[in-house]
């Protein structure tokens, strides 16, 4: 039992240190979630590549170097080796470069049994590990994600390897957990903090929490592009970071970049939503179309505002993605072939 004074003094003698300025501190455990597809995976890579090269996040947020391995029981070895290779070439890195993560791919690493969580452990050790991704946190366990039991223990899991990190490396540990989240729920809030998958245990385990979505928005130069939005749905020890907006550019299976476009404002995330309402809503109705009241009356109960629902509305009219169809004095909606795709 240590006093009050001697917390304080560990704080003041020892303050931990920001990892990703404004969005994640060294020894805490993060979520980094969305549905699939999102581009979770990739963001992921681009962290481990910054952390552990001392660049900067996407261009922007400062990060503070650490070495950085990466336990990756999602992907393909094939396919994961095109995608570090596609990444490494657009930060103009040469092949055979020694600065880079370490990557487990594949091994069938478990967090939820001694001999997995000891083997886990082993990999930190070895690689002299200050940051650790796991990609994804569904493919390290057995246990049931909606028993909050069940995740309490794997709470308990990334604990003791921290702990184990303090006492025998010497210094904190940072563990990054990356995990689904089921689609948008059509007539349900979708707020950041109800969208990781499971139990509640989950998402209250975590210090950090950065959510990743794809929206459709209109660039001036380029037409309708896809974007991922970021929103930092938790941080325990501090003030959140504002959602940002991030660019995936892809060149003919080259190179893939990911560029930091700006803090999504209110009304870019407003709309934003609201089109990924009106897409899922209609894809949902296989085809039929749905009525324009049935629209307004559930993007409400999304806390979507009707004038934003309208004007998405028209603009996907103009941009061919959906089509009215009069139906006596009712007009109704339905996705184009385009908007399909």
């Amino acid at each position: 039992m240590r006093t009050w004074w001697q917390i304080v003094d560990v704080a003041e003698t020892d303050p931990p240190r920001a990892i990703v300025q404004g969005l994640i501190a060294e020894e805490e455990t993060v979520l980094l979630y969305g549905y699939s597809g999102t581009g979770k995976s990739l963001l992921a890579l681009e962290l481990a590549l910054a952390i552990q090269r001392g660049q900067p996040f996407l261009g922007h947020y400062v990060t503070s170097r650490a070495r950085v391995g990466i336990l990756d029981e999602e992907s393909p070895p094939r396919r994961l080796g095109e995608r570090l290779r596609q990444l490494a070439a657009s930060h103009g890195i040469a092949a055979g470069d020694p600065e880079m993560p370490l990557i487990e791919v594949a091994g069938g690493h478990r967090i939820d049994t001694p001999d997995g969580l000891g083997a886990i452990w082993e990999l930190i050790r070895g690689g002299d590990l200050g940051v650790l991704i796991v990609d994804t946190l569904r493919r390290v366990h057995g246990l049931r994600e909606n028993d909050s039991d069940d995740m309490a223990r794997i709470a308990e899991a990334v604990a003791w390897l921290k702990r184990r990190a303090r006492d025998e490396l010497g210094r904190p540990l940072t563990i990054v957990l990356i995990h689904h989240a089921p689609k948008p729920r059509e007539g349900g809030a979708n707020a950041p903090e109800t969208m990781a998958r499971g139990s509640g245990d989950i998402f209250a385990a975590v210090d950090s929490a950065l959510y990743a979505r794809k929206v459709k928005v209109h660039d001036a130069a380029e037409g309708e592009v896809e974007e991922v939005v970021v929103e930092h749905a938790k941080a325990r020890w501090g003030e959140a970071t504002k959602p940002f907006r991030v660019r995936v550019t892809a060149e003919a299976g080259e190179s893939v970049a990911l560029t930091y476009m700006g803090d999504a404002s209110d009304e870019v995330q407003q709309s934003a939503k609201a089109e990924q309402y009106v897409r899922d809503t209609l894809a949902a109705a296989g085809g039929a179309a749905v009525p324009r009241k049935r629209l307004i009356e559930d993007a409400r109960a999304s806390g979507l505002a009707q004038r934003t629902l309208l004007r998405v509305l028209s603009r996907l009219k103009e941009l061919g993605t959906i089509e009215p169809i009069r139906d006596g004095r009712e007009t109704l909606f339905r996705l184009t072939s385009d908007g399909l795709l």
